[in-house]
């Protein structure tokens, strides 16, 4: 769900994966690796999305399921 939502934001800005990637200081294939769920967002890799894409974290979070939400206490 983080990263089809990760994805979609980033193509809602028009960038490529290029652009995301300069902006967090990765590589391109880290950010296609993530965008189709082959590479894990770790629980560190998303206040660095959320300010890549300036977005907040709710936004990534999009689909979640609403117990998981609240378990987290959000």
């Amino acid at each position: 769900m983080v990263a089809r939502n990760v994805r979609a934001e980033r193509s809602r800005q028009r960038w490529r994966q290029q652009d995301l990637a300069d902006r967090l200081g990765w590589s391109q294939t880290t950010v296609s690796a993530v965008e189709s769920g082959q590479r894990q967002i770790g629980v560190g890799d998303l206040p660095e999305l959320c300010r890549a894409l300036e977005v907040p974290l709710r936004v990534l979070l999009m689909g979640a399921d609403p117990e998981d939400l609240a378990a987290l206490g959000l």
